[in-house]
């Protein structure tokens, strides 16, 4: 019974940073594409803005996402600024 545990625990830990190498891939890439949209001369990140506020940065990007994922923002609102 304990193997089964311990086996269990393995594979949630495998799951879990798969799940987080994932937000982090797409968090890199939502990042870059709204840094490439600023740098065409675009005002849309400006301090205030809902694209600053959820994709200002790195880790703005990867709380928004995980905030999504787990219930706390609505996809609706964490999308339309894109």
């Amino acid at each position: 019974m304990v193997r089964s545990i311990a086996n269990t625990v393995v594979s949630l830990l495998w799951t879990l940073l798969l799940l987080l190498l994932l937000i982090y891939v797409v968090g890199i890439c939502f990042t870059q594409m709204v840094a490439d949209s600023a740098q065409d001369g675009s005002d849309s990140l400006t301090a205030g803005t809902k694209v600053h506020e959820f994709y200002g940065s790195l880790d703005r990007t990867l709380l928004a996402l995980y905030q999504t994922i787990t219930g706390g923002i609505n996809w609706k609102e964490v999308l339309d600024p894109l």
